[in-house]
């Protein structure tokens, strides 16, 4: 499982949340929203800092957000060290992989996955939200007591083959707004 903000898209180079056989996780998150206020949208994105994801920077693309980005600057990386793109990197232009090409890939992933050292320059979102695991705890059936219920229930009961996963996601504590202190007619005033 990821988690990831729902005006962005999921980056998998983010660490997953992975639940197995037996494992019972309680997870607490914590959110932190970014907003933007009356008339903001209205300003130029460069004096605004931030995009919409209406506003993408691309012209194939329809959406902007600052993962894509992120992906977009890896993907022109690929391209750049083995001369073709992933192929689940459909959206963004230039010759797919063949195996050969993902076999190079796959000899440069530690410079992929860190984009070479080289900061890649995304302009942040106007509407944002940024999901933390405040604490996790992990319970594990004992290993007997599975398979004692595997065979009183015969594949049947409610824990055979089965992980669970809670997560209580707590409102936010800190909200970031964008806001407009001076408007043109302050100024002409």
């Amino acid at each position: 499982m990821y988690f990831h903000s729902p005006y962005d898209v999921l980056d998998l180079s983010t660490p997953a949340s992975r639940v197995v056989l037996t494992l019972n996780r309680f997870s607490a998150l914590s959110v932190m929203e970014t907003g933007s206020g009356r008339g903001v949208k209205d300003l130029s994105p460069r004096r605004r800092s931030c995009l919409y994801t209406d506003e993408p920077v691309q012209e194939h693309r329809k959406v902007y957000s600052a993962n894509t980005c992120r992906l977009a600057c890896r993907s022109r990386l690929a391209i750049k060290l083995c001369g073709c793109k992933p192929f689940y990197y459909f959206y963004d232009e230039g010759p797919t992989c063949t195996p050969a090409g993902m076999a190079c890939l796959a000899e440069h992933a530690s410079t992929l996955s860190n984009n070479a050292g080289v900061r890649c320059v995304c302009t942040q979102q106007c509407r944002d939200a940024q999901f933390r695991v405040m604490s996790s705890e992990d319970q594990y059936w004992q290993f007997e007591k599975f398979l004692q219920l595997c065979f009183a229930f015969r594949d049947k009961g409610p824990f055979v083959n089965r992980g669970s996963a809670r997560y209580t996601i707590q409102a936010p504590r800190t909200r970031y707004t964008r806001e407009i202190v001076f408007h043109f007619q302050d100024l002409v005033g």
